[in-house]
C-alpha cells in the first residue's frame, strides 16, 4: 500500500485515546493458528480501541485475523521470555495501534514478533504513535512481508547493553520519524522502507550496513517529501546478493546523509548485481562523507543518477571511483537544469593504475543543463575505460587549475556545454583542460572571477565566438552573486554572445565589443571600459552601468522594460538604426557622476531617431522610434543633446533631479535637437505642458494630446512612415 494512501487512511479516521483503559491477555499454544478475535484466547475479552492487547505466553504460535474483520487497540505489547509470536493479517483488515506497538516491553521479556503479512498501522492524526523494537531492551521484530506503518519507529539494538534485534526479509515499512541501532554487521535482505517524514537514522556504530535482495526481493529504500530526513553513521552497501536490483531512492525535496562511504554494487566483485541510487527532483539531496565506489561483476549494470533538479555530494579523502574492482562495471548519469553531483576530492572513472580501487570500466553522462563540479583531481581511465561525457551540460570546479588526467584520447567530451568555475577570484579561461570540444560552448564565471596576471593586462583576452572553432568558447556567462571579467580586451564577435544573470557583475576592459547578443538577467552589471555595441543588449529586468562612454552602432540594439535602468557615467553615442530590436519605451536612462563627469553627451547623429512632430497621444506610441520611458539626469549634472538635422528625442518623462524650478532648464539642459516630453506623466507636471527654448537649436517641446482625429491621423502618418522606411 502507497505510504500517502496509508496516512491519509490515518488522518480520515478517527484518533484513538492514547491511554489504554483495560488490558486482556493472550493465550496461545505452542504450534498453533489463532484467530485475533477469538474472545476464549483472551482474559479479559477481545481488547477494544482503548484496550491493551498483552502477549506474554512463552510459545510458538500464530495470530491471524479474519477476512473483513480489523484489530483495534490503544496498545500491543509482546513480553514472552522465549519464543516468537507471528502475525499474519492478511485475511482481514489492518492491525491498528494508536499509542505504542512495544516488542520486549519489559526487561525479562527476550521473545520477538514476526510479522508475517497483512498492514500494521502504529499511527494516530497527531503522529505520535510509537513502534518500539526492544523497549525494554530486549527481543526482535522480523519483517517478512506485508506493511508495517508507523508514525515513530525506535529499535534499541545493542543500545547500552540492549539484545534487541529488527531483521528486515521482506515486506514494506513506512516511518515518518525513525532511529534504528544495530551496532553490528546489518544485513538487511529485502523488502522495503520508505520514510516519507521527519528525521530517521539508522545508527551502526561505524560498522558496515548491507542493504540488498536477490530477484524481486532486492532491498528498496525510499526517502521522499520536504521535510523528510534520513542519516547513516556507516558505510553503505548497496547491492551485495546474486541479481540484486537492490534501490536507494531520495526524492520530492526530502534529504539523506551518510557518514560513512558508499559502494554501490558487491564489494567483492563476485556477483552480477545492478543496484542504484537515485536522487530525483528539486531540493532532493544525498551527502556521503565518506568513500564511493560504485563496483560489480563484470556485466553488471552499478550506478547513481541523478535528475530532474537533484543533488548529491561526496566527500572521500580516497576520492570517488566509478568501476572501482577488478572487472566491474559503474556509471553514473547527471541529467535535467538544476541536477549537480558533486565530487569534492579526486573523482576516478574507470582503471587508472595510481589507485588500488579503480580498476574496473566506468562511464559518467552529463546533459540537458545537468552538473558535474569537481574540487580535485580528474582521471579517466585507462585503454578506453573511462568515458567522461557532457552534452549539453556543466563542467564545473572549484580548482582554478584542475588537475586532469586523460589516460585514453578523447576520453572526456563535451558538446555544446559548459566550462565553470565556481566561488574563486582566478578562474583562467585560457587553462588546458584536455576536453575534446564539439559544437559550440560556454566559459562560466559562477560566483567567481577570472585571473589578470600582474604585468600582463592581455593574459585574458579572449573573442567568444563560434566562428572560431569548437576549441573556443562561443559563449561568456556571469552567473550568482558577485562576477567579475578582467582583460585588456573583451570581444564578443557576430556568432558569440554574454549572458549576466542573478548576479552583480564588473567587466573591466580597455576595450569591450558586442557584435553579438549581450543579455543581463536579474542583475547589476558595470562596464568599466569604453563599450562599441553592434549587436543586441537585452536586460530584463536589470541595472546596467557603463562607467566609460557607450557607443551604439547602426546595427545595435538596446532593449529594456520596467525595471530597467541604463546608467551612465559618461557619454552615450546612439547611432543605432536597429528599429525593429532597438526598445526602451518603458526603461530608464540615467546621467550621473560617478565617474566625476558632470557634462554628458547624447548623440543621435546618424541614428533612426527622427523627429515626427508632436501630435502623438504619448510617447509610447513612438517606441519604435527610439524613445526612452525616462530620461533622468541627477542633481547638479548637465546634458548636451546632438544630433542631426532629421532626428529628435522622445521620452516619457523628463527627471531632471535637484532642478529648482524651470528657470533653471538653461542650466541643465543643451539641445541641439528637439526633446519632446509627455506632458501626461505625474513626473512632468513641473513642465506645465509648456514649450521651452533652450540653449542650442533644439527646443524641449510637450507632445500634446490631440483629438482623436489627430491622433488617428498621426498613427496613420507614423506607420506609412515607418512603411516607406522599410
Amino acid at each position: 500500500m502507497n505510504s500517502r494512501v496509508l496516512f491519509l487512511f490515518v488522518l480520515l479516521a478517527c484518533a484513538r485515546g492514547a491511554d489504554a483503559q483495560t488490558e486482556s491477555y493472550f493465550n496461545g499454544d505452542a504450534s498453533g493458528v489463532y484467530a485475533f478475535t477469538n474472545a476464549t484466547r483472551w482474559s479479559d475479552g477481545v481488547p477494544g480501541a482503548d484496550a491493551t492487547a498483552w502477549y506474554t505466553n512463552s510459545k510458538s504460535y500464530t495470530v491471524t485475523n479474519a477476512a473483513g474483520l480489523s484489530a483495534t487497540n490503544a496498545n500491543a505489547y509482546f513480553d514472552a521470555t522465549a519464543q516468537a509470536v507471528a502475525l499474519d493479517f492478511r485475511a482481514g483488515g489492518p492491525y491498528w495501534v494508536t499509542n505504542v506497538f512495544g516488542i520486549g516491553h519489559s526487561s525479562f521479556s527476550t521473545a520477538g514478533v514476526n510479522w508475517a503479512g497483512g498492514i500494521l498501522l502504529v499511527t494516530n492524526a497527531a503522529h505520535t504513535a510509537t513502534l518500539y523494537v526492544g523497549e525494554g531492551r530486549k527481543g526482535s521484530l522480523t519483517l517478512g512481508g506485508g506493511t508495517i506503518v508507523a508514525d515513530r519507529l525506535i529499535a534499541t539494538n545493542g543500545l547500552n547493553g540492549a539484545d534487541a534485534t529488527l531483521a528486515f526479509n521482506g515486506g514494506s515499512l513506512q516511518t515518518r520519524e525513525a532511529e534504528i541501532r544495530q551496532p553490528s554487521l546489518g544485513n538487511w535482505s529485502g523488502g522495503s522502507w520508505t520514510a516519507s517524514g521527519g528525521t530517521n537514522r539508522f545508527l551502526t556504530g561505524g560498522v558496515f550496513w548491507r542493504f540488498r535482495g536477490a530477484g524481486e526481493n532486492s532491498a528498496r529504500l525510499v526517502v521522499t517529501g520536504n521535510g523528510t530526513v534520513w542519516t547513516n553513521d556507516a558505510t553503505l552497501l548497496l547491492g551485495d546478493a546474486v541479481n540484486d536490483s537492490s534501490r536507494f531512492i531520495v526524492s520530492n525535496g526530502a534529504k539523506a546523509y551518510s557518514s560513512g562511504g558508499v559502494t554501490i554494487g558487491n564489494l567483492n566483485n563476485t556477483v552480477l548485481t545492478q543496484s542504484l541510487i537515485l536522487v530525483s527532483g528539486t531540493g532532493a539531496f544525498w551527502s556521503s562523507s565518506g568513500d564511493f565506489k560504485i563496483s560489480a561483476a563484470a556485466g553488471g549494470d552499478n550506478r547513481l543518477t541523478v535528475n530532474e533538479g537533484g543533488a548529491a555530494s561526496f566527500s572521500g579523502g580516497n576520492g570517488s571511483f566509478i568501476g572501482s574492482g577488478v572487472g566491474s562495471t559503474g556509471r553514473v548519469d547527471i541529467t535535467g537544469a538544476g541536477s549537480l553531483v558533486v565530487f569534492n576530492h579526486g573523482l576516478y572513472v574507470g582503471s587508472n593504475s595510481g589507485s588500488s580501487y579503480s580498476k574496473g570500466v566506468g562511464t559518467i553522462l552529463v546533459e540537458n543543463g545537468g552538473t558535474l563540479e569537481m574540487g580535485g583531481a580528474l582521471y579517466a581511465g585507462e585503454g578506453g575505460s573511462g568515458l567522461i561525457t557532457n552534452h549539453g551540460g556543466v563542467y564545473q570546479w572549484t580548482l582554478r587549475n584542475p588537475a586532469i588526467t586523460t589516460n585514453s584520447p578523447n576520453s572526456i567530451i563535451l558538446s555544446d556545454g559548459t566550462v565553470s568555475f565556481r566561488g574563486m577570484t582566478n578562474a583562467n579561461v585560457l587553462v588546458d583542460l584536455k576536453i575534446t570540444f564539439l559544437g559550440a560552448n560556454a566559459f562560466r564565471l559562477n560566483n567567481a572571477s577570472n585571473w589578470l596576471a600582474a604585468g600582463n593586462p592581455g593574459s585574458q583576452d579572449y573573442t567568444f565566438d563560434s566562428t572560431l572553432g569548437a576549441a573556443n568558447y562561443a559563449r561568456l556567462e556571469m552567473i550568482n552573486e558577485g562576477t567579475a571579467w578582467w582583460s585588456k580586451r573583451l570581444s564578443i564577435g557576430g556568432g558569440g554572445s554574454l549572458l549576466v544573470s542573478n548576479s552583480s557583475a564588473s567587466i573591466r576592459a580597455e576595450a569591450i565589443t558586442n557584435l553579438g547578443a549581450v543579455t543581463v538577467v536579474n542583475s547589476r552589471v558595470r562596464w568599466q571600459g569604453n563599450t562599441v555595441l553592434g549587436g543586441a543588449y537585452v536586460s530584463d529586468p536589470s541595472t546596467n552601468t557603463f562607467e566609460s562612454n557607450l557607443t551604439v552602432t547602426a546595427s545595435g540594439a538596446l532593449s529594456g522594460g520596467s525595471g530597467d535602468q541604463f546608467v551612465f557615467y559618461r557619454d552615450l553615442v546612439n547611432g543605432s538604426t536597429n528599429r525593429s530590436q532597438f526598445n526602451l519605451a518603458f526603461a530608464s536612462v540615467l546621467f550621473t557622476n560617478g565617474a566625476d563627469a558632470t557634462n554628458h553627451v547624447l548623440n543621435l547623429a546618424g541614428s533612426g531617431a527622427l523627429d515626427l512632430g508632436s501630435n502623438w497621444i504619448s510617447v509610447i506610441q513612438l517606441a519604435t522610434n527610439f524613445a526612452f520611458g525616462t530620461l533622468s539626469l541627477a542633481a547638479g549634472n548637465a546634458l548636451s543633446l546632438t544630433g542631426g538635422v532629421a532626428n529628435a528625442l522622445y521620452v516619457g518623462t523628463l527627471d531632471l533631479q535637484g532642478l529648482a524650478d524651470t528657470n533653471d532648464l538653461a542650466s541643465r539642459l543643451w539641445l541641439g535637437i528637439n526633446l519632446y516630453y509627455d506632458p501626461s506623466q505625474p513626473g512632468n507636471t513641473y513642465l506645465n505642458g509648456l514649450s521651452y527654448d533652450l540653449p542650442g537649436a533644439g527646443w524641449l517641446i510637450p507632445i500634446p494630446e490631440p483629438s482623436a482625429f489627430l491622433a488617428v491621423g498621426a498613427g496613420l502618418a507614423l506607420l506609412a512612415f515607418l512603411r516607406r522606411r522599410r
